[in-house]
């Protein structure tokens, strides 16, 4: 009987300062300051564009948590090995944001969030602590279509058809187009067969809206799309202002250099390369060029292809670039003529 009294006394005893330590966990609350979180907003409804002044995300800064300190200890082991998510997305429809004008109470937000709800900490401040959020009719307008590899090349292909309706602001830039972009595969598949894809425009904040219709898309076989042509060239000699005046350049092979240029363009590039103001090929004369006086030198023209077509693989040379051979004559000086 007296060790049975015994244990119970004791379990007693252990029972209350197990108590008296999780009150005093309670009672003595920390702060803890998290820096560098950032609130991205989610996928909205098609026909708005939600962002904050134009942006997707927004970093928020010197959120101060209080509790426990059991609870900041942890949180602050997780933000220190990385396995705390500083990324909160937000629903602006979810939230009600959308239509009343009203600004997102910030830290009642992370207070309502997935990473804080259970944590049992209170989310007392944070920097900003309202964020206004800006939410932009869209409105179906017919937009012309362009094609684009990945990475960035514009590429010449038939389109069917050329213009598609898709959601964009009432203020786009009526000379802003929809664009399609071709992995690889697809332009090796549209080099022989149609293939069909999704045309879409690109927001300022990174979001996209996708055109209501597809496009069909075929790349003619190159050597269809680029013909044959020969034309005649002309010349530009470029000096920097430290050589200009003091020395003439001697074209040993002008025969060679004013030769007809071998091109593959189509017949639209072809014009554009023979109507251009400057001359259809340059040779650079380089300040380095005066240390070898006057011996021979020898350096590749360039070729002068319109920058547009050349982003559209619409014209390439189609012979060995010419090298051209000069020499660096000094002029007479105007004190000793």
């Amino acid at each position: 009987m007296l060790g049975k009294i015994k244990f119970s006394k004791i379990a007693v005893v252990v029972f209350l300062t197990v108590l008296i330590w999780v009150w005093t966990d309670l009672a003595l609350d920390e702060t803890y300051s998290v820096n560098q979180a950032t609130i991205i907003l989610t996928e909205s409804s098609p026909q708005l564009w939600i962002s904050f002044d134009g942006e997707r995300s927004i970093d928020v800064n010197n959120i101060l948590l209080k509790g426990p300190a059991s609870r900041i200890t942890n949180i602050r082991r997780k933000i220190e090995n990385r396995t705390f998510n500083k990324l909160f997305p937000l629903d602006a429809e979810q939230e009600g944001l959308v239509g009343n004008g009203e600004p997102l109470d910030v830290p009642a937000f992370l207070q309502r969030s997935v990473q804080l709800q259970d944590s049992g900490l209170v989310v007392e401040s944070c920097e900003p602590a309202e964020l206004g959020i800006n939410v932009v009719e869209l409105r179906e307008k017919p937009l012309a279509v362009e094609c684009y590899e990945e990475g960035g090349t514009l590429l010449t292909v038939e389109i069917e058809p050329s213009t598609v309706n898709v959601l964009v602001p009432d203020d786009w830039p009526p000379g802003d187009k929809a664009e399609v972009v071709l992995t690889r595969d697809d332009v090796e598949e549209a080099k022989k067969a149609p293939i069909r894809k999704t045309a879409h425009i690109v927001l300022p904040d990174g979001q996209t809206r996708d055109s209501s219709t597809t496009v069909e898309i075929k790349i003619p076989p190159e050597e269809e799309r680029l013909q044959k042509h020969r034309i005649s060239a002309t010349i530009g000699i470029c000096l920097s202002e430290n050589l200009l005046g003091r020395y003439d350049v001697d074209l040993l092979n002008r025969n060679d250099v004013m030769d007809l240029i071998a091109i593959r363009a189509t017949n639209e590039a072809k014009a554009a390369y023979e109507g251009q103001e400057k001359p259809l090929t340059t040779l650079y004369i380089f300040d380095r060029d005066e240390e070898k006086g006057q011996e021979e030198q020898r350096r590749p023209v360039v070729y002068n292809f319109p920058e547009d077509h050349v982003r559209q693989n619409n014209i390439v040379l189609d012979q060995a670039p010419i090298e051209a051979r000069f020499k660096l004559i000094p002029l007479p000086s105007t004190e000793n003529p």
